[in-house]
């Protein structure tokens, strides 16, 4: 910011209501949602690798497409209301003898790996397209079927990804159209319209807006905790700062609309947390007591009635 001091911004209504509906959610335990418990039967006889970018397309076709009422960002891993989870269910994809193998070693479909940061910068300058032309340009070099099925599945689930954006974009397209229609809310038609442009352009090809990449790096983010890969976001603030920089230094963006994304995009984090009784103030142990919290002990991945762990 060539140097300059960065101001201290108020919270603007939409963050204010935003965080207040998030913060009331957060009372209510969500209820999980139970998709559908097996791929096709058509693809078993397909490579492992690619069963599982199955069981990813179908659990990204089924996906919700709800907004949350003013927010800036689409794609949700839990609903306001419905107070409906996402996260969890997964089509099983392999056989009786593949589980039984891997039950001998202590895996299951459920050992998944975690806490990877993925390679958002690569996301936001080519998009899944220009991924998914470097798996294609592979493909000849393969040498093996192991190598041909990791590719071919790569297709699959970066398909699924760019489908599911599209998906997301048409309802806020349709959500745009019914307030036109009614006379109703024209700037926050107009801020759906965008909503559909970004996701229109991200993350299939590169963002080419701070919007457009807070957006991508969500909704990937959101995919991969949906799909049973429970990976970070890592140094968010590095991998955006290269497409933010330019547009407030040519200030073709204020500081206080791109405050109000990144306050949004934060809070799309929170929607699926559930206050716990041990987390109210009342409850909490005096200030010399308290122990260092466990930092996933208010998601609704790991509550307590978590079946998957018994």
């Amino acid at each position: 910011m060539n140097g300059k001091p960065i101001p201290i911004l108020p919270e603007t209504p939409r963050v204010a209501d935003l965080r207040a509906r998030v913060r009331a959610a957060m009372e209510r335990e969500a209820v999980d949602w139970k998709g559908p418990a097996r791929i096709d039967e058509r693809y078993v006889s397909e490579p492992l690798a690619v069963r599982k970018a199955r069981a990813i397309a179908c659990k990204l076709s089924l996906l919700p497409t709800d907004l949350w009422t003013g927010q800036l960002f689409a794609g949700s891993m839990t609903l306001e209301e419905p107070r409906l989870h996402y996260e969890r269910s997964f089509p099983d994809y392999v056989t009786d003898e593949e589980r039984q193998a891997a039950a001998a070693h202590g895996l299951s479909i459920r050992s998944v790996f975690g806490h990877i940061v993925p390679d958002y910068a690569a996301l936001l300058s080519k998009g899944l397209t220009g991924i998914r032309a470097e798996a294609k340009a592979q493909m000849p070099l393969a040498e093996n079927e192991t190598e041909r099925a990791f590719l071919d599945s790569v297709t699959v689930a970066l398909d699924a990804v760019i489908d599911y954006a599209a998906r997301l974009a048409d309802h806020c397209e349709a959500e745009a159209e019914s307030l036109a229609a009614q006379a109703l809310d024209e700037q926050r038609a107009e801020e759906l319209h965008r909503m559909a442009a970004n996701l229109r352009q991200a993350p299939a090809g590169p963002a080419l807006t701070f919007w457009q990449a807070l957006q991508a790096v969500w909704l990937l983010h959101l995919v991969f905790h949906s799909t049973m890969n429970g990976n970070a976001m890592g140094r968010l603030d590095q991998y955006v700062w290269p497409i933010l920089q330019p547009d407030l230094e040519a200030e073709r963006l204020d500081l206080a609309p791109a405050a109000e994304h990144v306050d949004s995009y934060s809070l799309k984090n929170n929607e699926r947390a559930h206050t716990k009784e041990e987390q109210r103030p009342e409850s909490r142990p005096e200030k010399d007591e308290q122990k260092q919290p466990n930092r996933h002990a208010n998601s609704t991945h790991n509550r307590s009635n978590d079946k998957s762990n018994a």
